[in-house]
């Protein structure tokens, strides 16, 4: 009862105050509020107030979400029509056509465009269309129908005035005077079919018709000939069993006559094949039989390490018009297992190769063929391959810093050595303003680098209770680093490296004292180590060291002052009495 006063009196007072009407509860057609039977009894509710709502399937929002906000206006609810209607993509067939956009979902009352396959077209003679998502759906299954537009007439003319036939559609025409079509006639139809016009509607002029081909022979034509042949037809001619063309096989009819037809001349016979390498199988059996005609193909077989062009150990060999084919019958191979490449390795996959291929090999990193490149080639000859290919160790030239290289080469091969010289005011590590570097198999054997003389640092500077690993050197270059270690029981405090800069080195570290526990002042205090039988024993700073009262004593300190800490050698010690 005091919530619906309070409704009451809000919104007295808001129409008091001369604002809005207020909004009732909305019926969201296809959706709904969330949470709604908590928020009914609120309503009415003053405008500003917001809800979020949801969309049922099928259905969006305005803004293309499946939930949003409604709120309430001056003017009512907004959106006024919270849902609105999809139509998906998917449900679309579109018969000899495409749709032409991208998006999978559109929603009510929008547009999709459409485009037809070429040769169809819409209903009303288009390429393309468009249909429309509606409350049910889309407004129609769009569909493109075959279409043969006018074709081009070749001394005929069109019985019809038509632009546009669909399939299975009917065009008529007629010849011009002294024209006849491809059956002698004067008039004919084609057909509008799947692939186009059934045939083109062209006319031809009686007088430049051929009749039959001329005759050849050891020959004939084919396929069987015709009575009548059109303007540029053409026909093929064959020659008979071991005979072959002389000339082209082709003749064609041009201004009523026919062009110069083909010769057949017997082809020379082919004498029993001497295959190098190989032989014809059952050549005992086949010999007497030789020569033999064109045509004639036998099956053979290739020796060890030969194979045939198609890389088979055995294969046909074909009598021909010009002799044997393959003409080469069994081909050498090289074996990709009987190279060995030093520093390099075979880029192909192919294990086999026949004569006259070759093969890519590449060399390691820091390696390179004779000549200098990163990769090679050999090839595969009648005596094997051609070489065994070899990668040498090379250097590139060097990153000179503040020095200079004393020759010009640019590839330095296996122990070559490399001179070089450094700038005014610059030595090597060394001490030196010249110096040289080899070419190993890990590469220089080292850098050509020059330093500034007053950048360099004399011996690191010593540390009590400790020293420098290894034994320190005289003259130390720009950026050397120097490991200190302390004696035992000493803590190392600091970085334990320390580095020349600007001639000067870093900060030392220091060893820091141990505490030594011995059984003299273990005695004087009446104590002993807790879980341990040790009468001395050393800890670092930081350690920390229990000790318990003699059997037959009590502690004379606190208790915490049994668990001492050793602080830089110094240890605080308990007393028991």
């Amino acid at each position: 009862m005091l919530l619906l006063i309070n409704v009451i009196l809000t919104l007295w007072v808001s129409c008091a105050n001369g604002q809005a009407k207020p909004c009732d509860f909305p019926e969201i057609q296809h959706g709904g509020l969330y949470y709604e039977s908590k928020h009914r009894p609120y309503f009415p509710v003053a405008a500003g107030k917001s809800y979020s709502y949801y969309c049922d399937g099928n259905f969006v929002t305005p803004s293309g979400s499946y939930w949003d906000y409604i709120h309430c206006t001056q003017d009512g609810w907004s959106p006024t029509v919270p849902c609105l209607r999809t139509c998906s993509k998917s449900d679309i067939e579109v018969e000899n056509g495409f749709i032409s956009e991208s998006s999978s979902t559109y929603i009510l009352n929008k547009e999709i465009q459409y485009k037809c396959k070429p040769g169809y077209a819409t209903a009303d003679g288009n390429s393309s269309g468009s249909i429309t998502c509606l409350q049910n759906g889309w407004s129609t299954q769009p569909i493109c129908i075959k279409l043969c537009d006018m074709p081009v007439f070749e001394n005929s003319r069109a019985k019809s005035n038509g632009m546009w036939f669909k399939l299975h559609d009917t065009l008529d025409y007629e010849c011009y005077d002294g024209y006849e079509n491809r059956y002698g006639n004067t008039t004919g139809s084609i057909v509008c079919g799947e692939d186009g016009w059934s045939h083109l509607p062209t006319c031809y002029n009686s007088s430049e018709k051929c009749g039959p081909p001329p005759p050849i022979s050891n020959g004939d034509t084919k396929p069987f000939p015709q009575k009548v042949y059109l303007p540029q037809s053409t026909v093929e001619y064959q020659c008979q069993s071991y005979y072959k063309f002389q000339g082209s096989q082709y003749v064609t009819c041009s201004n009523g006559e026919w062009s110069e037809p083909p010769r057949c001349i017997l082809m020379k016979p082919c004498e029993f094949p001497e295959i190098q390498h190989g032989g014809l199988y059952y050549k005992t059996m086949r010999r007497p039989y030789f020569p033999v005609a064109a045509g004639k193909s036998y099956s053979y077989y290739c020796d060890a390490n030969f194979v045939t062009p198609s890389g088979s150990y055995w294969d046909y060999i074909h009598c021909t018009q010009d002799g044997w084919l393959p003409t080469v019958p069994c081909l050498r191979t090289c074996s990709k297992s009987d190279i060995e490449i030093e520093n390099g390795f075979i880029s192909e996959s192919s294990s086999i190769y026949i004569l006259n291929k070759e093969m890519q090999y590449k060399c390691k990193p820091g390696y390179a063929t004779a000549d200098g490149n990163s990769s090679g080639s050999i090839t595969c000859l009648q005596n094997g391959w051609s070489a065994q290919p070899i990668c040498i160790k090379l250097c590139d030239m060097p990153v000179f810093e503040n020095s200079r290289a004393k020759s010009n080469g640019m590839w330095f091969k296996l122990h070559d050595t490399l001179d070089y010289e450094c700038y005014d005011g610059y030595e090597n590590r060394y001490g030196n303003t010249t110096g040289s570097i080899v070419c190993g198999e890990d590469g220089w054997s080292h850098l050509p680098t020059c330093y500034n003389s007053s950048e360099k640092c004399g011996p690191p500077p010593p540390i009590s209770n400790g020293d420098t690993k290894p034994f320190p050197q005289k003259v130390y270059l720009p950026q050397s680093t120097v490991e200190y270690q302390c004696q035992s029981y000493y803590e190392l405090q600091g970085s334990q490296y320390v580095t020349c800069s600007n001639g000067e080195w870093s900060e030392p570290p220091r060893c820091i004292n141990p505490c030594i526990i011995n059984e003299e002042n273990m005695n004087k205090n009446n104590i002993q180590l807790k879980g341990k039988s040790d009468r001395n024993y050393y800890a670092k700073t930081g350690d920390i060291i229990e000790f318990m009262c003699k059997l037959g004593y009590n502690a004379n300190t606190s208790i915490l002052s049994f668990q001492a800490v050793c602080r830089e050698g110094i240890l605080e010690y308990p007393r028991c009495k």
